[in-house]
């Protein structure tokens, strides 16, 4: 008679690798992860070691699985990178197999048998096990000095202590290859959503909770891990369903679940009470982080413009426009001549050969005298047509550096009508 224990990993869940197996007619699975998408109809939040005993149907699956196995015809390639199933198994006719299959070479017959084998035994010994270990995260996020805090939730419901790496030593960038770590928050409705950059040690601002950069957590008990970012972009004031991912290689305990880990967070709500930024100093500040992170796009002359906004043309050699222009979406970047702007007068730097994005379509880059600075930078003074001393007053015009909510001064011109017509117009940051 066949010996009935069997042990199976896969990693398809995600790059992580899950493993179960059947001992003396008890299974465990260490489930170091699964990423399916909040849409999954069966989802497998967190990380754990699930154990128990098998139900009738899980050992007809196990039957089932055992003679896919056993009598399989085997891929002869096993290419990095692909999906694998590894087995060990006794067949019934005493044949041990002990193999790792590459499921992109496999039979499709037999291919599509194991994964669903393995979907129902996994998903069975997720609901059904005991929960000797299981970490689970729920994410929190509200504004906070003009950034969005994230309140990570890391609650261990099993019954031993569990430990990782904080995010101290994340490196918060994608490369599965490195193997580097991060953390990823977003939501939606069925209108809108949102997104955050991936978070990692420049955004960690809680690090002082945890010495050592080590986040130990003993049975029944939670801890918070806070960061500071700004989102992809804007979000509407709503309630989003909120959930997120994270990919940890240096999980430290229980044993078992020792390395790497990559899994999904919790579904929660999140309400904005009120639209980020909420204000124009929120916003200004938002424009120059984006600002950053989009400097490498330009769009050349004559293609789309992608979203409403202003932009700035630049020539070949990097000339930069002194006064950024608006446009809405669809519009076609135009040609123009770059100027430059000088005490008295412009600069001609030649033709514009692309454009950057500068700041949202519902900036405040106007004001004026007397008037509240909307956002601090560079702001130019027009001179009116016609007024007394006009040309002395365009010879000596220049920008000048206002801070948000100060007092835009006068130009100076003799009659308050006149000093009326002046417009402050914001030309950047610097």
């Amino acid at each position: 008679m066949a010996n009935d224990d069997m042990s199976f990993s896969y990693n398809g869940y995600s790059n992580a690798i899950t493993d179960f197996s059947i001992k003396n007619g008890h299974f465990s699975m260490v489930m170091r992860g699964k990423k399916s998408g909040p849409r999954a109809a069966f989802r497998m939040t967190g990380v754990g070691i699930f154990e128990g005993i098998p139900t009738s149907e899980d050992q007809r699956n196990l039957e089932e699985l055992r003679h896919v196995i056993c009598t399989m015809q085997m891929p002869s390639t096993m290419s990095s990178g692909n999906p694998f199933f590894g087995a060990t198994v006794e067949c019934r006719d005493g044949k041990q197999v002990s193999a790792y299959i590459d499921l992109v070479h496999a039979n499709p017959v037999e291919n599509g048998k194991i994964l669903q084998l393995t979907h129902l035994l996994t998903e069975s010994f997720y609901k059904n096990g005991r929960k000797t270990a299981k970490l689970d995260v729920e994410a929190a996020i509200a504004p906070k000095d003009g950034k969005l805090l994230i309140t990570l939730k890391f609650i261990n419901s099993g019954m031993i202590g569990v430990a990782f790496k904080s995010p101290a030593t994340w490196e918060g960038t994608y490369n599965p290859i490195n193997g580097n770590s991060w953390a990823e928050v977003g939501g939606g409705t069925n209108e809108s959503g949102f997104s955050i950059p991936l978070l990692g040690h420049d955004q960690f601002s809680n690090a002082a909770d945890y010495p050592g950069d080590v986040i130990s957590i003993p049975p029944g008990q939670y801890r918070l891990v806070k960061f500071l970012s700004y989102p992809e972009d804007k979000i509407k004031n709503g309630t989003y369903d909120s959930g997120g991912a994270s990919f940890i290689k240096e999980f430290l305990d229980p044993p078992k679940l020792r390395g790497i880990v990559e899994f999904e967070f919790s579904d929660t709500k999140v309400e904005f009470q009120q639209d980020y930024p909420s204000s124009q100093k929120e916003q200004s500040e938002f424009e120059s982080y984006r600002r950053q992170q989009i400097s490498h796009l330009s769009y050349p002359v004559g293609t789309p413009v992608p979203e409403a906004g202003y932009y700035r043309a630049y020539g070949e050699n990097g000339e930069r426009d002194s006064l950024p222009k608006r446009f809405a979406a669809g519009d076609i970047f135009p040609t123009r001549t770059i100027e430059k702007l000088i005490r008295g007068g412009r600069q001609d730097l030649g033709h514009a050969a692309a454009w950057q994005w500068e700041a949202f379509a519902d900036a405040q880059i106007t004001g004026h005298s007397l008037g509240r600075c909307p956002r601090a930078g560079l702001w130019l003074p027009s001179v009116p047509v016609g007024v007394t001393n006009e040309s002395y007053f365009r010879s000596v015009v220049s920008p000048i550096r206002l801070e948000e909510g100060a007092t835009i001064p006068r130009l100076g011109l003799a009659n308050p009508a006149h000093e009326a017509w002046v417009v402050w117009t914001w030309i950047g940051q610097a």
